[in-house]
């Protein structure tokens, strides 16, 4: 797990020549980038997510967000993870058995990608820009090295309740909690605005 905890400037703080410097200041003050990038086997451990969320509440994230928080990103995780890296097909999970199909296939696609180690090309990048200025803003941006999520995206875009579906319940639950959620590129890279 690589971790770079900067300070850094919006380029929309950047925008005025005049206020430039005092802008800068500002965003540095409030402004934190946190990088997390999973490579090969290192997707195979346990779940990354409870030590990105103590970066973010150690980086400013208000305690209060943590429950709501930790649910979006590893919802944005597993996703990454089953839909993305290991090609796992949401339509598996049709029927009370499926789902312990969709997990006993799931399981065996980590112990070979475990076997590959690094010869394996699979990755998960998450980051996440925290504004801690006023009221918290957080931006998560997840992509992986998975062909896509259609299937998913199409699924959630639809408009079923999340009862009416035995699967992809978790965007309708991120999209719930999140002020903006929005796909990018072939459908493996997404991005979630939380504001606290």
């Amino acid at each position: 797990m690589f971790l770079d905890r900067r300070l850094t400037k919006r380029k929309e703080d950047l925008s005025d020549d005049l206020c430039q410097q005092a802008q800068a200041k500002y965003a540095s003050a409030h402004c934190w980038f946190l990088e997390f990038a999973f490579r090969n086997a290192e997707l195979c451990e346990a779940s990354p997510v409870p030590g990105i969320l103590d970066a973010l509440i150690g980086s400013g994230l208000p305690e209060s967000a943590r429950p709501d928080v930790h649910t979006v990103i590893n919802e944005l995780y597993v996703n990454a993870l089953d839909y993305g890296v290991l090609a796992m097909s949401d339509s598996q999970k049709q029927g009370e058995d499926s789902f312990y199909q969709f997990h006993e296939d799931r399981d065996k696609k980590l112990r070979r990608l475990a076997e590959l180690g690094d010869s394996a090309q699979t990755w998960i990048k998450i980051d996440c820009m925290l504004d801690i200025a006023d009221r918290p803003r957080l931006e998560i941006v997840v992509a992986d090295s998975g062909p896509g999520m259609a299937d998913l995206v199409n699924e959630e875009a639809s408009h079923q309740t999340p009862s009416e579906h035995m699967s992809g319940r978790g965007l309708h639950i991120v999209r719930a909690l999140a002020s903006e959620l929005q796909f990018y590129g072939q459908k493996n890279q997404i991005k979630v605005v939380y504001q606290c």
